[in-house]
């Protein structure tokens, strides 16, 4: 049993990548944190925004691509339940190119997908993969694809614990609380509550 996460990297304060995610800020923290939302930035200038949710990404697209508009964002998801990993990236508000690999059906390079205008160290990384599928066949090699193209741009991976000294702060984050909407002209109208 793996675990389901995803991550957005962007060049940005880590507080607005939270901010622009729909995401409040409730504090700080001294060290990684074990939080389901979480954001650090790094001292390269790239922020990481954490989620324990692996689809906040996909229920939040209008933000990666308002974010991106004079910026890359990075959205990956890494689920090992299934043995899948995904990177899409965003650029002047559209997404731009997306990279996925889908383990669970069988380790052959046909389950290694892409679209859009890839990176070139797409190509490279897999020939790395498919070299080392070779070697042991075993091994899922593809896996590693995804999120090795999107740590050539920002420097991050889901599997690297940032320490402290590697960031400004950790913040800690929640989603915003969803206000009920109103009743309806009509609903107020004939006396219903709902």
């Amino acid at each position: 049993m793996g675990f389901r996460i995803s991550f957005i990297t962007a060049d940005l304060p880590a507080d607005e990548l939270a901010r622009g995610m729909g995401l409040e800020v409730l504090g700080t923290a001294d060290e990684m944190p074990a939080n389901s939302y979480w954001a650090a930035r790094k001292k390269d200038g790239v922020s990481v925004l954490w989620c324990e949710d692996e689809l906040f990404g996909h229920e939040n697209e209008k933000h990666l691509k308002a974010l991106s508009w004079d910026r890359l964002v990075l959205y990956c998801i890494v689920n090992e339940t299934v043995n899948a990993s995904t990177v899409w990236a965003y650029d002047g508000w559209i997404k731009t190119w997306e990279i996925h690999w889908q383990g669970d059906e069988g380790i052959v390079p046909e389950n290694l997908s892409s679209d859009g205008n890839v990176p070139d160290v797409f190509r490279l990384e897999s020939e790395k993969a498919h070299a080392a599928l070779l070697r042991d066949p075993e091994d899922d090699v593809y896996f590693e694809v995804p999120l090795n193209v999107a740590a050539s741009f920002h420097g991050f991976r889901h599997d690297h614990w940032l320490k402290a000294e590697e960031v400004d702060c950790f913040l800690l984050l929640k989603k915003k609380e969803r206000r009920a909407p109103k009743p309806g002209f009509l609903a107020r109208l004939f006396g219903r509550k709902h």
